[in-house]
């Protein structure tokens, strides 16, 4: 019940306003444990208009799930009224929803400098303003399957869409045709969000049976230089659109490969197979090998120093920190997502992204806050800023919290009493971190070191 009497005091702290009016909404428990949500709607003109929810069906040991269900239905009510909810206590600063009807996907971009968010929906790229709420709309057009979106240094935004150029049958997708289409499409810097303003700028197409060869990831680095789909799999090119070389991805496991692209735009981290990562030292001409329990990966970051996160969709969903030297550090939550700190940055943890809920863990494996997701039963992405920690659910909801609003917090701002020192670039993570205390049996050990084969043999 913990998880529902703090989505009881966010829900009771937000003030949710569009343009019809004003909305509260508000969760109680009665002396059964059974969830009531009213919604109390102000008009412009008029009288206060309420509405109460209850569950059907009560299970006691499903509280948390009813108190749930409830909240989502009555938040996706108000966000497809154009309501957006700001927290006045800290916690949950802001939260909308964009995407309705079927859901795409949480493919979704922040901007903290500049103030915005860049969100993937159906057909749609929605701006959102991280101080007002205030969404702007841009029609995609032929290319309406968002699979990525990305921020330039520059305030570009790029995008990894799907064509699907025919007409939809009902409100879902069209039959697939014998090939497929990927388009990498831009929106510069001072573009007004009008589809005249979005530009083709990388286009793939290849049979349907040759799919999973193809990378289906975009990246992006501090000099403008990019990963993006190739016939071959996988290309880097440079901010001008030279390609420097291309990456085979074979398809191994249950799933497409993934790639990650360092900052600084000399590092390459590829899947290329059940339970292998490559890293590419593009400029020497060398490839570090990583083994490790996985099949498929739902998501992969490579650091400048080496240090590779990867998050493992099969077999187990867990979260994996693999240092250039040193052990892996693993944490265990059978989760969709994961996002955590960078190497060296005090304090180090993990967020992990479950259906309902967002689980902080330090590198130990320790649980060090949780905090409700709304209507992310589909599944969740998560990023870390420096103003708070964003989720976008697979229902187009998008969450800002403040976590430093949570008092458990206080403890993890402080700095760790225990620090490892076998690898100077994991200064603030403890030299084993799996759940048993034990380092995984199948990575490589901390005195192995990486596996060198010398120069890439697939330049272009």
């Amino acid at each position: 019940m913990d998880l529902s009497r703090k989505l009881a005091a966010w829900l009771g702290d937000l003030v949710f306003r569009g343009p019809s009016g004003e909305a509260r909404v508000t969760l109680t428990f009665d002396d059964g444990g059974v969830p009531q949500l009213l919604v109390v709607v102000t008009p412009r003109k008029g009288k206060p208009r309420e509405k109460l929810h209850v569950p059907k069906r009560f299970q006691p040991e499903l509280a948390d799930v009813a108190a749930f269900q409830l909240a989502d239905k009555a938040l996706l009510d108000l966000f497809a009224k154009d309501f957006v909810g700001t927290g006045t206590k800290g916690g949950l600063e802001l939260v909308l929803g964009t995407e309705i009807g079927p859901p795409m996907g949480a493919a979704f971009a922040i901007d903290e400098a500049r103030g915005v968010a860049y969100l993937g929906d159906w057909g749609f790229l929605r701006k959102v303003d991280l101080a007002t709420g205030v969404v702007t709309s841009l029609a995609l057009g032929a290319y309406p399957a968002v699979r990525e979106v990305r921020v330039g240094p520059d305030g570009a935004v790029w995008l990894l869409a799907d064509r699907d150029s025919e007409a939809p049958e009902g409100p879902y997708r069209a039959p697939s045709g014998p090939r497929v289409t990927f388009g990498v499409l831009r929106l510069g810097p001072k573009a007004a969000m009008d589809p005249g303003a979005l530009e083709e700028r990388f286009v793939v197409t290849v049979p349907r049976n040759d799919v999973a060869r193809i990378c289906t990831c975009l990246a992006i680095a501090r000099d403008g230089s990019m990963l993006v789909p190739d016939t071959e799999g996988l290309a880097l090119v440079r901010a001008d659109g030279t390609q420097v070389r291309t990456f085979s991805t074979p398809h191994g496991g249950t799933g497409p490969s993934f790639a990650a692209l360092s900052h600084n735009g000399k590092l390459v981290a590829v899947t290329t197979g059940v339970g292998q990562i490559e890293v590419h030292d593009v400029s020497a001409g060398k490839i570090r090998i990583e083994r490790l329990e996985m099949d498929e990966a739902s998501s992969l970051v490579v650091y400048d120093n080496g240090t590779v996160d990867v998050g493992t969709r099969a077999p187990n969903q867990h979260f994996h920190r693999i240092p250039s030297r040193g052990p892996t550090l693993t944490v265990t939550d059978h989760a969709a997502h994961y996002a955590a700190t960078p190497p060296g940055e005090n304090p180090a943890f993990v967020m992990v992204a479950m259906d309902s809920e967002l689980r902080q863990r330090d590198f130990e494996g320790k649980v060090l806050a949780t905090w409700p997701v709304l209507a992310g039963q589909r599944g969740s992405r998560v990023w870390i800023g420096k103003k708070g920690v964003y989720v976008h659910t697979g229902r187009g909801v998008l969450m800002r919290i403040d976590t430093s609003a949570d008092p458990a917090m206080q403890s993890a701002n402080e700095p760790p009493t225990d620090v490892g020192a076998s690898d100077p670039t994991m200064q603030t993570a403890t030299e084993v971190a799996t759940d048993s205390g034990a380092p995984d049996p199948t990575t490589r050990s901390a005195d192995e070191p990486s596996t060198d084969v010398g120069a890439t043999s697939d330049e272009t």
